[in-house]
């Protein structure tokens, strides 16, 4: 009896053992997983303008039509015009930060008007370089790559905002069901 209650004993501490032994081995699997995960995730998040302009581009292309002959003249006014617009819209967000801390009303008129005034040198810029796409594109197609960058926009914010990828099989407008990414609706 004693050998029996002896045997079992070490059959007990052999098998806690190794069930603590295989523990150990997926836990160290799941952390290498979890490490790649995060190396991964890490490499997703940094930000490369190259690859940035290259994907935006890319969905220019598809969603407008372009040919590559318009695409190659249309795609260097684009980015040159984005450059002036970002120029003004960091003097923009310079004047909004000026805001933060006690300022009286004069103080806060002039940051609005100053405000206002680049916005309306970013339309006026914007005005001058459409009319500029229309001796490469048509205005049909200069529409279509304007609607294609308001969507590029919001798929960019959909990219950095988990939840709604989530999300991606919602109506787009009700009673429409899902939503056809293929052909925009214009060519419907």
């Amino acid at each position: 009896m004693k050998r029996n209650i002896v045997i079992l004993l070490c059959l007990c501490t052999t098998l806690t053992s190794f069930a603590q032994w295989n523990n150990n081995q997926q836990r160290q699997r799941q952390g290498a997983q979890n490490e790649q995960r995060q190396e991964q995730w890490q490499r997703q998040r940094q930000f490369s303008p190259e690859l940035f302009n290259q994907q935006q581009e890319q969905f220019v292309t598809k969603e407008a039509g372009l040919t590559p002959a318009e695409a190659q003249k249309f795609f260097p006014m684009m980015h040159e015009m984005l450059n002036k617009q970002r120029e003004i819209n960091s003097k923009i967000q310079h004047y909004y930060a000026q805001g933060f801390g006690d300022k009286d009303e004069r103080e806060y008129e002039e940051i609005i008007n100053k405000v206002i005034a680049l916005e309306v040198e970013s339309r006026k810029i914007e005005q001058t370089y459409y009319k500029k796409f229309h001796t490469v594109l048509s205005w049909k197609k200069i529409y279509r790559v304007r609607f294609a960058l308001s969507r590029w926009n919001m798929e960019v914010l959909k990219m950095f905002n988990p939840q709604q990828q989530q999300q991606q099989n919602r109506q787009f407008w009700p009673g429409q069901g899902q939503r056809n990414t293929q052909n925009p609706y214009w060519n419907r």
